[in-house]
């Protein structure tokens, strides 16, 4: 789920640098640190599910054509976490003191775009492999392949619709349908659509953005237990909706900053056996929280 969302912010940027969205790409290009050459730290805190968590990613671009794109990327995360007694189920194997604390992934991976024509329409592939490692070493590789078709492409307007495939996954889903929609209504207000993101963007300046929507974000790492009723290796893994509101400043040339608070509301917390995300083994009742995060970035 985490390399689906990559992947949809991915296609996004792509989108945006395809039809030239002049204010709103000045703000956003880079942010996400796939397509750009660029490095991003972000800091996060939720109070009442108390957790921390810190991230630094990079990318950089081998190859900038008008057709295709190359770029590498890796994000070290780190997790630290303050799970209570009463979110677990009675009888678990799995208690606070094999969750919490501090956890690390490191993750790093190769993107590939091609932007073409094809029956008459503007088509955008991607292909995305990305590898799991942490203080054990190598975890899990896994990647992603999608399509789409810009059915609508202006300045203004953006509607595509295709497909995502995921490779080497144990997905009872490998491949679903996904579509893209941005509309802009004037230079001040535009609406964006895409996977899991909905917001009303606000455009008071060239350098400035206001989100005011939800997203969906998932965040996931291994570990060992110590009960020898486990695996030997398990994974934790956590998918919230988040209403919010969200700041990006450019502050100069290259550089930007991002500020956001809103509400994580839970949709999935699992433990699962080994590191898929196919064999689960039981719910975490983590509540309902409210967060704050902050977020700088370089872009080259």
């Amino acid at each position: 789920m985490i390399r689906i969302i990559i992947a949809l912010s991915a296609l996004l940027i792509c989108v945006r640098s395809y039809s030239q969205d002049g204010a709103a790409l000045a703000v956003a290009e880079g942010g996400q640190g796939l397509v750009k050459t660029n490095i991003t730290t972000i800091y996060e805190h939720t109070w009442k599910g108390e957790s921390d968590y810190f991230s630094l990613r990079g990318s950089y671009e081998f190859v900038s054509g008008k057709r295709f794109t190359l770029s590498g990327n890796m994000r070290y995360s780190i997790f630290d976490l303050k799970f209570r007694d009463n979110w677990f189920q009675q009888g678990a194997n799995v208690t606070p003191a094999e969750l919490n604390g501090d956890h690390h992934v490191l993750n790093a991976g190769i993107n590939a775009s091609f932007r073409t024509m094809l029956w008459g329409k503007p088509f955008i592939s991607l292909a995305m492999v990305t590898s799991d490692f942490d203080k054990k070493g190598f975890r899990k590789i896994g990647g992603i392949v999608a399509g789409l078709f810009m059915l609508r492409l202006t300045r203004d307007t953006q509607f595509g619709i295709g497909l995502l495939a995921l490779v080497n996954s144990n997905s009872k889903c490998p491949v679903f349908p996904m579509f893209i929609y941005r509309h802009r209504f004037n230079d001040l207000w535009a609406i964006n659509l895409s996977g899991g993101m909905f917001t009303a963007d606000f455009t008071p300046s060239r350098n400035d953005i206001i989100n005011i929507g939800a997203d969906i974000d998932v965040r996931s790492f291994y570990f060992n237990p110590s009960s020898p009723a486990l695996h030997e290796t398990c994974k934790y893994q956590k998918s919230v909706t988040r209403p919010m509101i969200r700041y990006r400043r450019k502050l100069g040339r290259h550089f930007y900053t991002v500020i956001s608070g809103g509400v994580e509301l839970k949709l999935t917390s699992r433990v699962y056996y080994g590191v898929s995300d196919r064999k689960n083994y039981m719910e975490v009742d983590v509540p309902t929280s409210p967060f704050g995060s902050i977020s700088a970035g370089y872009t080259f």
